[in-house]
């Protein structure tokens, strides 16, 4: 008779299937790999463009290593009301969780661009790749049958029934900096590392970033700003698509703000959620 006990498979490897190669996915795929289980990370082999001013709130062992942290000021300029005002209009969304002190501060940061470039160099050359369907995730589950499967492809992507399932989304307007396309947005005097919100009933934009010399800009959806390579962009809000997450015999998580399809989705989430699951509900 074979025994096995109770610790051994506790702390067995664990097989850890990662839908997405973009910052969440590696981030993802990193902390699963620094606790020792085996990682597949499945996605069209492309190196996601990242635009405009974005930086990680959290350092990613093994990946952030050796870009030093720097500090990101927020600001507002005019009153909360005012600046809500001009962001929702006449019906807004929980206005008891947005104060002042939610948007000013210094914060620290780290290089966003940094840790993905050296996840995309590390991970590159093991991405199975493969456009990530509804049929692919079936056959991962029923195939395969992995431990964990987190998944940040965008949540709409892969519903099954989506005459069902809502997505909800904010519209606005933005233009973000993306040098290798020839596309620059304005700058506004925004100082570097510098984060601006604007309540000023005579600026048309509503957020305006310049971090470590990369700008992005927003507007409010109402009225296309006369700006050059502005573009619609919709912003997960929240749904109620619950599609995969029952599976029987696999945890199924989604991460990042397109893949779990809400706003408070930060990128270096990925990371940290991942540690957590896997240290505390595996």
């Amino acid at each position: 008779m074979i025994h096995v006990s109770l610790r051994s498979l506790i702390n067995r490897p664990k097989r850890v299937f990662v839908l997405g190669c973009g910052p969440a996915g590696l981030f993802a795929a990193q902390a699963a790999e620094s606790l020792g289980h085996n990682v597949t990370i499945i996605s069209k082999l492309r190196q996601s463009e990242m635009y405009g001013a974005q930086y990680l709130h959290s350092e990613i062992p093994g990946l952030t290593d050796g870009s030093n942290p720097f500090k990101v000021e927020y600001r507002l300029e005019g009153s909360l009301d005012d600046y809500l005002s001009k962001v929702y209009g006449d019906v807004i969304p929980d206005r008891s969780a947005i104060t002042v002190e939610g948007l000013v501060g210094t914060y620290d940061a780290w290089d966003i661009r940094y840790a993905y470039r050296a996840a995309f160099l590390k991970y590159m050359a093991t991405i199975n790749n493969h456009l990530v369907r509804p049929d692919i995730v079936y056959d991962i589950l029923t195939s395969h049958q992995p431990d964990l499967l987190i998944s940040t492809i965008p949540a709409m992507s892969l519903c099954t029934v989506p005459e069902q399932h809502a997505f909800d989304v904010r519209k606005i307007w933005a233009v973000g900096d993306a040098p290798e396309r020839g596309t620059f947005a304005p700058r506004f005097g925004i100082g570097e590392n510098v984060i601006q919100y604007s309540g000023d009933r005579d600026t048309g934009w509503y957020r305006a970033s310049n971090i470590s010399g990369y700008v992005a800009v927003e507007w409010p959806y109402r009225r296309r700003p006369p700006v050059e390579h502005v573009v619609e962009v919709d912003k997960p809000v929240g749904t109620n698509c619950d599609c995969w997450l029952n599976a029987k015999r696999t945890k199924v998580i989604r991460l990042g703000r397109y893949g779990a399809w809400n706003r408070k989705g930060h990128t270096h989430q990925a990371y940290w959620e991942t540690l957590r699951v896997l240290k505390e509900e595996m």
